[in-house]
């Protein structure tokens, strides 16, 4: 399960759920050239006592053919979640496993906007806000991967170790002769313990000159009466195909729990999706956070 969250402005009085209630869904998926389709029709929901907080989920089945001969069904769910966080502003979050559920989610995102556009509760001109790769300097996102990994001040989660790191040489810069040897390089990996002690994290000098895309660290847990381990990759997934306009995204992977046999598949999958949120809202703060201290740091500087 992979999440990305987008902030758009609010132009209206109305709750989400009335400014929904007309909301038709449709054309998500093209006719024809691919090999997946709707499970069902997706399924509108609103909070039990928060009108501003609207949930969409939906399902899709994938068809893959193996060595010619055998064929098989892959279900994949996804979500949409959108919440007024603010009297002007919503949060959109999106929730998927695949492509090809994210591909739905983008599309579904993306019709969702249009309707309030065209019902005026978001003006025509007005951008979905997203966290994207040439949001930052390289400088800024790497220091934005360390505090969101060893800084996460969490009831939840404990800090363990950057154990993957995957960048490489941002080519339009001079590197420094200690780097050199980099030139040229389209990625590169490091794996193992105590990553952040190492001099590309530790020495600021380099990190103008590299681009980090994904970090993954290692946490112990505690939610409720759940304890365990777990990974959170931090990633903009898609910079080598997307470039500056990957989307940063977060996955918990290698998850388990303490006495993880007393517990059924399903409720492990309720535990990892909970802690999931719990990082997705630290993810929120941070990052709300450190843009508001890049904008003073700017100011100060003009």
């Amino acid at each position: 399960t992979k999440k990305n969250t987008s902030r758009i402005s609010w132009n209206s009085d109305k709750p989400i759920s009335e400014a929904i209630s007309d909301f038709e869904i449709k054309d998500l998926i093209p006719t024809d050239g691919v090999n997946f389709w709707l499970s069902f029709e997706p399924i509108i929901s609103i909070a039990e006592k928060n009108k501003d907080k609207v949930t969409i989920e939906y399902e899709i089945e994938r068809n893959d053919l193996n060595k010619s001969w055998y064929e098989s069904t892959n279900i994949f769910k996804g979500k949409i979640e959108i919440e007024k966080i603010a009297s002007d502003e919503l949060r959109i979050t999106k929730t998927y496993t695949s492509s090809e559920s994210n591909f739905v989610g983008d599309n579904l995102q993306k019709s969702l906007v249009n309707h309030f556009k065209t019902n005026n509760f978001i003006q025509k001109d007005t951008k979905l806000n997203k966290i994207l790769f040439s949001d930052f300097s390289n400088e800024d996102r790497i220091v934005f991967f360390y505090r969101l990994s060893t800084n996460t001040e969490s009831r939840h989660f404990e800090f363990k170790d950057i154990i993957n790191m995957e960048f490489k040489p941002d080519n339009s810069t001079i590197l420094p002769t200690e780097i050199d040897w980099m030139i040229n390089k389209s990625e590169l990996k490091l794996k193992g313990k105590q990553i952040h002690d190492t001099f590309f994290i530790k020495d600021k000098k380099y990190h103008k000159n590299l681009q980090f895309w994904e970090m993954e660290s290692s946490f112990k847990f505690q939610h409720g009466n759940h304890e365990g381990n777990c990974n959170v990759i931090l990633s903009f997934k898609d910079f080598e195909n997307k470039g500056a306009n990957a989307e940063f995204e977060i996955t918990i992977s290698n998850f388990s729990l303490i006495n993880g046999s007393d517990y059924t598949s399903k409720h492990k999958s309720q535990v990892k999706n909970l802690l999931l949120d719990s990082f997705e809202e630290r993810k929120d703060e941070t990052y709300r956070n450190f843009i508001e201290d890049i904008e003073n740091k700017k100011n100060a500087s003009a």
